[in-house]
């Protein structure tokens, strides 16, 4: 993304949504669909490393990833809705300092048909 790209997305005048615990890294929604008339979204990532998502397909929007060397990554989907499933199976983060919240597989895995995210196999291993 270039300078200009990243200024748009830091001089948004909406404020960043509160970060939730999503298959074990935290997450907030930087930029919601409701804010672009459904055309975009944008999350944010705190992954946590050695760990990955199943590998799987959006059949309902494009994304696009920029990855920190920090293990910060942020993602923009086009067009916007897929930032309500992440949201459904995620849980609140209390505090800077607490774990990551436990999660089930099975049920985020599940809830992802609704919103055309096919899962295509298990996570990949380094």
């Amino acid at each position: 993304m270039t300078q200009m790209g990243l200024s748009l997305l830091t001089d948004f005048a909406l404020p960043a949504g509160d970060p939730f615990w999503f298959l074990g890294g935290r997450t907030r929604v930087l930029v919601p669909g409701s804010a672009t008339g459904s055309t975009m979204s944008v999350l944010e990532f705190d992954e946590v490393q050695g760990q990955a998502p199943p590998l799987h397909i959006h059949e309902g929007e494009e994304e696009v990833w920029i990855v920190s060397p920090r293990l910060r990554m942020v993602a923009v989907f086009a067009p916007a809705g897929i930032e309500e499933w992440f949201r459904k199976n995620g849980s609140p983060v209390s505090s800077p300092e607490e774990a990551p919240a436990s999660f089930d597989i099975g049920a985020i895995v599940a809830s992802a048909e609704a919103f055309q995210l096919r899962v295509a196999g298990p996570p990949p291993t380094a």
